[in-house]
């Protein structure tokens, strides 16, 4: 291949390169709600790799919000520069503390305290999901069963619903099954 690469995919390419050495599971530009990562290991791990446009004063208080929202959500944002990623033993000190950090996820302990995959999914998404599936019926049912605000100090009682109704959860991975993501850096 000798195209020309985008600024900072050169960057993101060693980065993945280490991710590769070390076995490690990962997806390159993926999206999250409104922000677009440049690589996520394992479920939860976020690796932004920063060239020099990330210095300017916007982009700085862009990126903050940015980080925010997604440890909000659940996510470790890591962060290294592309000065960092030229130095080789940087980059094998990064691979290894992402390494560590993905074991840590994969503990048992963390497994069961982790947030579910449609933690980032408002309720509008998951609507729309179930809509996709066929699930039209429920979906209205839902939206039915969610009655509105009322500024009264009584409680409100529990909307009714139906016995047997899937999980977000279950519903979000019906969906992953049904149209199957594809990672554009490893087909060929």
């Amino acid at each position: 291949m000798d195209r020309e690469l985008a600024p900072g995919m050169a960057s993101e390419l060693k980065i993945i390169d280490e991710l590769r050495r070390r076995n490690l599971p990962y997806q390159h530009r993926v999206q999250i709600d409104h922000y677009e990562v440049d690589i996520v290991v394992g479920r939860r791990i976020i690796v932004e790799v920063d060239g020099y446009v990330h210095a300017a004063k916007e982009t700085i208080e862009k990126d903050q919000r940015k980080e925010l929202y997604l440890h909000d959500q659940g996510f470790t944002v890591l962060r290294i520069t592309g000065n960092e990623v030229r130095n080789r033993g940087r980059v094998r000190d990064f691979g290894r503390r992402i390494q560590e950090l993905y074991t840590k996820e994969q503990s048992p302990l963390t497994v069961q305290n982790a947030k579910p995959l449609t933690q980032t999914l408002v309720n509008e998404g998951l609507l729309k999901l179930r809509q996709q599936l066929g699930d039209e019926e429920l979906a209205n049912r839902q939206r039915a069963a969610v009655p509105p605000k009322r500024k009264t100090g009584r409680k409100q009682q529990e909307p009714e619903t139906p016995d047997k109704q899937e999980s977000d959860e279950e519903v979000f991975r019906r969906y992953l099954e049904q149209n199957p993501v594809h990672d554009k850096d490893t087909e060929n």
